[in-house]
């Protein structure tokens, strides 16, 4: 596994700069673009790091995000056309 292959997930989901990541990713940038992690790298830069195990299984993610998004939208105009501006 390289070095892109573990931080395109945490790029992609926006969280290369969180805090709680930033040990993480100087282990993982200190290593040249061609170093391959071997499976037993990986789980030793996972072991303790719960947020990661999050993002690699794209748990920040909104499950469902199509009903959640027109969810929102129902409240969101429901409480803007509200009548009698009681929100």
């Amino acid at each position: 596994m390289t070095k892109h292959e573990i931080l395109e997930p945490i790029i992609r989901q926006g969280v290369y700069t969180h805090h709680s990541l930033s040990h993480l990713i100087k282990e993982i940038e200190a290593h040249d673009e061609e170093h391959q992690f071997t499976q037993h790298d990986f789980e030793e830069l996972a072991s303790s790091q719960d947020f990661f195990k999050k993002v690699l299984a794209y748990g920040l993610t909104i499950p469902f995000f199509g009903y959640f998004e027109n969810n929102f939208d129902l409240c969101f105009n429901e409480i803007k056309n509200d009548p009698n501006d009681e929100y």
